[in-house]
């Protein structure tokens, strides 16, 4: 699993969390006007029109249900408002999936952003168990929560709503990632120019150095260039077709690798959601990469480290942009 698709599935998870941390303010509400969660369903009427129509009529149902209701209406209508508030980390998670979705690259703001709404979502809860143990149930309400959960169609109810959740996360994520996907593909194919721009950026020396596969599909090579660096060498190879590029891509994992086998290959390769394949691994303390996206290829070594070669990668958009 790669990045994007971990932050596009973390920020999805949020979204039903959210909303378990912070229902207990309706449910408080309700408590205060004598209803159980399952009696306010019970009598709550159904709603027909329009969108904009029906949801004007809810909220116009719940503030008289809780002024009629509750033993302390303004109590109840602040908990339902601050409920509301509240769901909006839920909402900030969303935006978050279609953001990683779309941009991959800021994956990691991302997962940063998704951390700190997980803790916002904690504390929720922790704020839900605090205020449940200062406001302890009237007897009435306790006893029908208690014949509630002893009717044995708790366990039942709880498959359900776990069935129906997955289903939505589900389709929640199949949208999300085929959304990934088809905008991994759009992207515009990576040049030459680009790539002697962030090499030169990097402190490579781009003038005058060979590459060492030429002779590979040279016929329908378009474009090559390379750079050197304090013990490090990028080689970037564009050709006409995807074909040709799997060929050379195939022929440079031998060279790189050549006591490897089909399977330890195929171990040590990582496959994007937007096809970009990586190899990489070291020989002789030689640290060496092998990477196919589209119509190009690269292959780079370095006897130093191998974070410069990965920051070059993703800065060129091989390890998601």
């Amino acid at each position: 699993m790669n990045k994007a698709t971990a932050a596009i599935l973390f920020s999805l998870i949020l979204l039903p969390v959210n909303l378990c941390c912070v229902f207990w303010m309706f449910r408080e509400a309700l408590y205060l006007s004598g209803f159980t969660v399952k009696q306010f369903l019970a009598s709550a009427p159904y709603f027909s029109g329009t969108r904009r129509h029906v949801q004007r009529q809810r909220r116009r149902f719940l503030a008289d249900f809780f002024r009629r209701n509750s033993a302390d209406p303004q109590a109840s209508l602040g908990l339902l408002r601050r409920f509301m508030l509240s769901t909006l980390p839920g909402l900030a998670a969303l935006i978050l999936a279609q953001w990683a979705a779309l941009s991959p690259k800021h994956a990691a703001i991302v997962l940063l952003c998704d951390l700190i709404l997980a803790c916002v979502n904690i504390c929720l809860f922790l704020m839900g168990r605090a205020y449940r143990r200062s406001h302890p149930l009237d007897e009435e309400l306790a006893q029908a929560l208690a014949q509630e959960r002893s009717a044995g169609h708790r366990g039942r109810n709880i498959l359900v709503y776990t069935l129906v959740g997955a289903v939505f996360f589900g389709f929640l994520a199949f949208f999300h990632l085929s959304l990934a996907s088809a905008s991994a593909r759009g992207k515009a194919e990576i040049d030459s120019e680009t790539v002697y721009r962030v090499l030169q950026e990097n402190g490579y020396k781009t003038d005058g150095i060979p590459v060492t596969y030429w002779y590979l599909e040279e016929n329908n090579l378009m474009y090559v260039c390379a750079g050197v660096s304090e013990g490090s060498k990028f080689e970037f190879y564009s050709y006409s077709n995807p074909q040709s590029a799997e060929s050379v891509y195939a022929a440079i994992k031998g060279e790189l690798f050549p006591d490897w086998n089909e399977a330890q290959m195929d171990d040590a390769e990582t496959v994007f959601s937007d096809g970009t394949k990586l190899l990489s691994g070291i020989r002789d303390g030689v640290y060496q990469f092998a990477v196919i996206q589209g119509k190009t290829v690269v292959c780079a070594t370095s006897s130093h480290s191998p974070d410069q070669i990965r920051d070059i990668l993703s800065e060129l958009g091989y390890l998601g942009r």
